[in-house]
C-alpha cells in the first residue's frame, strides 16, 4: 500500500488552486471548539433526557400495564417515550432511540413481559401475568358482544328508526322557542336575556 501524508494530498489536490490550499491551511480551531462544545452539550442533554424518559416509561409499565394485565402495542410505548422526551427538552427523537427501544425494553423488563406480532405485523407487549384463562375469557366476551352487534345490525330499518328518534329528541331538547317573524320587541328581550 502507498502511504500518503497530508502534505502529499495538498500537493496533489491543491497544486493549481491557491484558494484550496489557503482554505486547507486556515486555522479553524475557535469555531470548531465552539461547535464541538455545542454538540457535546446537546449529546449530554439528549442522553440525560432519554434516560429520564426511559425511567418514567418503565415506571408506567410496572405500575399500570403489568398490574392491569393490559396488552399494548409497542408503537404506543414509542409515542409515549417520544412525548416524555419532547417534554424534557429534546427537539427530535433520534432514529436509533426508536430502533433500540425494543432491545432496551427487553433488557430492563426481562421476563415480566413477552412480545408478539399481531395479524397485521404490529409488535404487542403482553405482561406475563396474563394467563391463558384471561385470554380465553376475554375472547368469549368479545364473541358474545360481536354476536349481539350482528343481531342488532340485521334489521337496518330498526337501527335507522332508533337513531332518528335519538337525533330528534336531542334537537328538541336543545331548541329554544323563537317567534317568527321577529318583532323588534322580541329581539330586544332576547338580547337582554342573554
Amino acid at each position: 500500500m502507498i502511504a500518503l501524508t497530508s502534505r502529499d494530498i495538498v500537493a496533489a489536490e491543491a497544486h493549481y488552486h491557491a484558494s484550496c490550499y489557503r482554505n486547507y491551511t486556515r486555522n479553524k480551531e475557535d469555531s470548531n471548539e465552539n461547535e464541538e462544545e455545542k454538540v457535546t452539550d446537546e449529546f449530554i442533554l439528549y442522553h440525560k433526557v432519554e434516560g429520564e424518559a426511559y425511567q418514567e416509561l418503565f415506571e408506567y409499565i410496572r405500575e399500570d400495564i403489568i398490574p392491569n394485565k393490559r396488552i399494548i402495542p409497542v408503537t404506543s410505548l414509542t409515542t409515549k417515550l417520544e412525548s416524555l422526551m419532547l417534554s424534557g427538552g429534546v427537539n427530535l427523537l433520534k432514529d436509533s432511540t426508536k430502533k433500540n427501544m425494543h432491545r432496551r425494553l427487553k433488557s430492563e423488563l426481562g421476563g415480566a413481559v413477552e412480545y408478539f406480532s399481531d395479524d397485521k405485523g404490529k409488535l404487542l407487549m403482553v405482561p406475563c401475568c396474563v394467563s391463558l384463562k384471561d385470554v380465553v375469557l376475554e375472547n368469549q366476551n368479545l364473541h358474545r358482544e360481536l354476536k349481539l352487534w350482528k343481531a342488532k345490525s340485521t334489521d337496518i330499518n330498526k337501527i335507522i328508526d332508533q337513531t332518528s328518534s335519538h337525533i330528534r329528541t336531542a334537537i328538541k331538547k336543545d331548541m329554544i322557542f323563537t317567534p317568527w317573524p321577529y318583532h323588534p320587541s322580541d329581539v330586544a328581550t332576547h338580547i337582554a336575556i342573554q
